[in-house]
């Protein structure tokens, strides 16, 4: 939310996720941290991917903020 209120993400042509370790949800929740991201983010109105293996997961790919990538196919290329 901070993010997007602070005009951080004005003018992405899409938002891409990492993998999420380790966040667990509290207990008896009835949402995912999926449900949550997308209902903080889809009001942007852009493409949405999730689980590129970037963070703190068994995956760990090398991500440069603020690079420019392309999505084809909805596949993300470097």
């Amino acid at each position: 939310m901070t993010l997007r209120h602070a005009g951080i993400l004005d003018g992405a042509r899409a938002i891409v996720l990492g993998e999420f370790v380790r966040c667990p949800l509290p207990a008896g929740a009835d949402y995912s941290l999926a449900d949550v991201l997308l209902d903080v983010l889809a009001p942007l109105g852009v493409p949405i991917y999730g689980g590129l293996g970037v963070g703190h997961g068994e995956r760990n790919l090398s991500w440069v903020v603020g690079r420019p990538v392309e999505i084809r196919g909805g596949v993300l290329l470097r």
